[in-house]
């Protein structure tokens, strides 16, 4: 309003003036001068008033932008059909939640968080992210109760110290490897601290990485009957330590590493991985990538795994697909199927040798929504009468907001 009333005060006075020169065209030298001063006078005020009310009232958008939201909601439908002779199928209808929260606390810092609907149940430790359809929300797929749904399963403080380093404190996703074949990170979490340095001379975006903390303490396996010579109480205590080595040589992604799963309550090594994983583009349609690993603290314990990707390698468009062939070959105990991703041998003992084959075809409706179709064959090599051997057929949609 007071911009308003100060530009028609401004008007009136100059037809006043404009007035008074055409009546004495003596003056009209001096005249012009006084409104061309005035014109100044005026267009440096309404600078200033509008400086004063950027000042005043911030923007909306400004204050948005500090806190940010992204998540995905997924609907599977799965069967597993067993191939030893009276083993019941099973077939489940689920669905998943996850909604990733960030808040800026200033230009070289956040605050992030994670809601989930389903995390990992530590009376019964599986990968089973999802939840099962028609009212069966409290119990997981595997049977038992579940105490673990609808919460907020992360929450931690990242901070730049510098142009080279990045600081994560708090609850955060374990990651060790590309494949997720030694530790699912997508479900599962560890409590404690990560660093990573960016490296000079040693390709694009490369870094070393350290991670250490709690990873589930307290944890039952229900079911298991232990691990080369530990026992199912061995691993109801772990902690993490790992550094790893990543980075990108002309078309070729690198990573090695180390990683130690041990109770340190009880001095036991629990799962002890050196690895190393590589992945380059054949040709614009064809990805390729291999990864080799090797659990030190038990005899045999090593594995190996490729994948090749047939089409658009991202799917960021609609119309967009491509088709996925990956092959395992795991040594007896090479993987601790209570932390993989994989879903491998059914049964209680975990340790077995198995051979896992996994296609799978992906389509993009849009960019923010897919589909795939998966068969997935398990070949438990120990199993008598091939008790453990199954197929698993998947279709899923993942929407991303």
């Amino acid at each position: 309003m007071k911009k308003k009333a100060i530009m028609v005060l401004a008007v009136m006075f100059s037809i006043n003036l404009s007035t008074s020169v055409y009546a004495d065209p003596a003056n009209e030298e001096a005249q012009a001068a006084k409104i061309l001063s005035l014109e100044q006078r005026l267009a440096k005020l309404e600078q200033e008033q509008g400086k004063m009310s950027k000042v005043e009232v911030p923007s909306k958008a400004t204050e948005q932008s500090k806190v940010s939201f992204s998540g995905m909601f997924s609907n599977r439908y799965r069967n597993v059909d067993y191939l030893k002779s009276g083993t019941a199928s099973s077939v489940t209808n689920a669905y998943r939640i996850r909604l990733d929260g960030k808040i800026k606390v200033d230009a070289d810092s956040f605050v992030g968080f994670r809601f989930v609907t389903k995390a990992p149940n530590k009376n019964n430790l599986f990968n089973d992210s999802f939840t099962n359809t028609g009212g069966d929300n409290q119990v997981s797929a595997n049977g038992t109760s579940d105490t673990y749904s609808n919460l907020i399963d992360r929450y931690y403080y990242t901070a730049n110290l510098g142009s080279n380093t990045v600081l994560t404190l708090g609850e955060q996703a374990l990651v060790i490897d590309p494949m997720n074949i030694i530790v699912d990170s997508t479900f599962y979490s560890y409590g404690g601290g990560k660093i990573s340095y960016k490296l000079n001379g040693l390709g694009k975006g490369a870094a070393v990485t350290a991670q250490y903390g709690s990873f589930y303490r307290g944890v039952t396996l229900k079911g298991f009957t232990g691990w080369g010579n530990k026992s199912a109480t061995d691993f109801n205590n772990a902690d993490i330590a790992s550094i790893i080595l990543n980075g990108k040589v002309k078309e070729m992604n690198y990573q090695v590493g180390y990683a130690d799963f041990k109770n340190n309550k009880n001095d036991v090594d629990l799962l002890k991985y050196t690895f190393a994983n590589i992945g380059f583009l054949a040709t614009p349609k064809v990805g390729l990538s291999f990864e080799y690993a090797n659990n030190s603290v038990d005899s045999q314990g090593s594995f190996g795994a490729g994948k090749i990707v047939y089409g658009d390698q991202v799917l960021k468009k609609k119309g967009q697909w491509n088709v996925s062939y990956q092959y395992l070959d795991a040594q007896k105990n090479a993987i601790f199927n209570r932390y993989a991703m994989l879903e491998g041998a059914a049964g209680a003992n975990t340790n077995h040798a198995q051979k896992i084959s996994d296609t799978r075809i992906n389509y993009a409706f849009s960019p923010a929504a897919t589909f795939y179709i998966q068969r997935m064959t398990v070949d438990d090599k120990e199993a008598a009468n091939a008790a453990n051997d199954n197929t698993i057929w998947k279709a899923e949609l993942d929407v991303k907001f």
